[in-house]
């Protein structure tokens, strides 16, 4: 009985030695995964010259690949409203989702990333879903590092009943970080060209410098999450 016992044992401890070894090599493969899709994004960028569409393609493209989607898309927030930028399903690119009753618009209005693993038990009126055949859904934030800006989410949809695992869940906030980045790099972009095209109509005389105010003011706006807005100058003593 004793040897019996010690046998045992020894089987067991060797299991836990197999199971601690393939953990550690999924962890090490995931995170090597993780680093190259971090890599192609990122060479992904710098070729688009800010552009986003393309990389943004890539990143639903890697949703659908590396986490096991049916369906994948990039929702920016744009002065309060949600718009498709990229989707998997490219008809749906252009489209608004409603703020009220969705996933997407429960996640930019808590600022907190969305999780549904069993769509069919929610009230037909509490969701909004664009395709029938979804049964859970994962909505990611996008949002720039260091910063509580939300720039838009990453909407992620599935027939399987039930949550994400942990790994997924992993790949989809890379995927959104890196999404957080174009959208970020794209803005910048538009921010630099739209003040030379200021200045190069300024010294032109096409354009007054009064003018250029209400110009600057309404590309802040159209690029930000603001209704309004005002440009103040201060001459001498009186600020207006």
């Amino acid at each position: 009985m004793e040897g019996s016992a010690t046998s045992s044992n020894i089987a067991h401890s060797k299991d836990l030695v197999l199971h601690e070894l393939e953990t550690l090599f999924s962890e090490l493969q995931s995170s090597t995964e993780r680093t190259e899709l971090i890599a192609e994004i990122d060479r992904a960028i710098l070729r688009s010259t800010f552009l986003p569409k393309e990389v943004l393609d890539l990143i639903v493209q890697k949703c659908l690949v590396k986490i096991g989607c049916r369906h994948g898309q990039v929702v920016e927030y744009r002065r309060n409203r949600l718009m498709v930028t990229a989707s998997s399903d490219p008809t749906r690119v252009g489209d608004e989702l409603p703020l009220m009753h969705s996933l997407c618009g429960l996640a930019i209005t808590t600022g907190t990333v969305q999780h549904c693993p069993d769509l069919t038990k929610l009230h037909p009126e509490s969701y909004v879903r664009f395709h029938d055949d979804t049964a859970s859904e994962l909505v990611v934030l996008i949002r720039p590092e260091l910063s509580q800006r939300i720039l838009g989410v990453l909407d992620l949809e599935r027939q399987a009943l039930g949550e994400f695992d942990s790994a997924a869940i992993a790949f989809a906030e890379l995927l959104a970080r890196q999404a957080a980045i174009t959208l970020s790099h794209t803005q910048t972009w538009k921010g630099a060209n739209i003040l030379y095209e200021i200045s190069t109509s300024l010294l032109s005389g096409q354009l007054a410098l009064e003018q250029s105010y209400q110009t600057i003011l309404d590309s802040i706006l159209n690029g930000l999450d603001f209704a309004h807005g005002q440009i103040l100058r201060v001459l001498g003593d009186d600020e207006l």
